[in-house]
């Protein structure tokens, strides 16, 4: 793909990034995407209420829902990842409420080549217990494992089952490996932005996906933004000591790369693989990277209501 094309990515990824929830059925349906393990059938809902119970609520669905095979179980969302569920199931756990265990997390992620699904599976415990109309959810522990289940499309090409599961997962230990290095990048403004983001860089936090991405995009891609956006470490390495090397129809700067990068993550900027998760999994690789605060915002005690109660 050339650069040209490459430069209407941003726009484009953005629309459907925003469009994910609205994607979720009618894309699915577009493109044949039927068979998800996780199809259900919902029979109750309840939404988080903040302060009830002392319980923090930032804004959260709860579903009570049948499988397909009929086994029971509990969807927990997100309003800020509406293309994000988590599946728990209920044991008998005596007179104050029922054992909760996390199953797994679909996520549903859409960009202008295609998109990626997948289910991660978890482990975990917590409990949760009926209150009159309320619902009170208290994760204790929540813990990812592996990719169980996954497929994607890139422009014309369809991948699922076993081909699907080895690109998906080697997709994440790229962006694991990535987003580790994001969280502990030094050179940046404390608490700002740079590089035009908003809403603050890695020391202050992102007020959302477009702001991480337009943070990110000149730090990760110089050879992509206008000279004005490229950071100095760039300049300084586009000199007599620049080495080029082409990937992706791209002429990548591999000293900006040896400059940028831990030796482990180099190879993926300089073959093009770190573009084209870029491109093809940009939310994806925003996840990864909230992964933590998700995890801390669902682990607390919840309380739902259902509408209208």
């Amino acid at each position: 793909m050339k650069t040209a094309t490459r430069l209407l990515y941003p726009a484009a990824a953005l629309l459907c990034a925003a469009c994910v929830s609205l994607a979720e059925k009618p894309g699915r349906a577009l493109d044949g995407l039927t068979g998800s393990p996780w199809a259900a059938k919902i029979l109750e809902t309840a939404e988080s209420r903040p302060g009830n119970f002392g319980g923090f609520s930032p804004g959260m669905t709860l579903r009570r829902a049948l499988l397909k095979n009929g086994d029971p179980v509990l969807i927990l969302t997100l309003k800020e990842w509406p293309a994000l569920s988590f599946y728990l199931t209920e044991s008998p756990g005596g007179p104050a409420g029922t054992i909760l265990r996390p199953l797994a997390a679909s996520f549903l992620v859409s960009a202008q080549p295609g998109w990626n699904e997948f289910t991660l599976d978890l482990s975990g415990e917590g409990s949760f217990r009926e209150e009159g109309n309320a619902r009170v959810m208290k994760l204790r522990r929540l813990e990812a494992a592996d990719l169980s289940w996954g497929r994607l499309r890139r422009f014309d090409t369809r991948l699922s089952g076993t081909a699907a599961l080895t690109a998906l997962r080697n997709r994440r230990e790229r962006i694991a490996a990535l987003t580790e290095w994001m969280r502990n990048y030094e050179d940046r403004p404390a608490g700002g932005g740079g590089n035009g983001a908003k809403g603050g860089g890695p020391g202050g936090g992102f007020s959302g996906q477009e702001a991480f991405e337009e943070y990110w995009r000149p730090v990760l891609f110089p050879e992509l933004v206008k000279a004005k956006k490229r950071p100095p470490a760039y300049a300084a390495a586009a000199g007599p000591e620049a080495r080029w090397v082409w990937a992706e129809d791209i002429r990548w700067n591999a000293a900006y790369t040896a400059v940028l990068l831990p030796e482990e993550l180099r190879p993926l900027r300089d073959s093009g693989a770190l573009l084209r998760d870029w491109e093809e999994a940009p939310g994806w690789i925003y996840l990864a990277y909230r992964w933590n605060d998700i995890i801390q915002t669902i682990t607390t005690e919840t309380v739902f209501e259902k509408p209208g109660t």
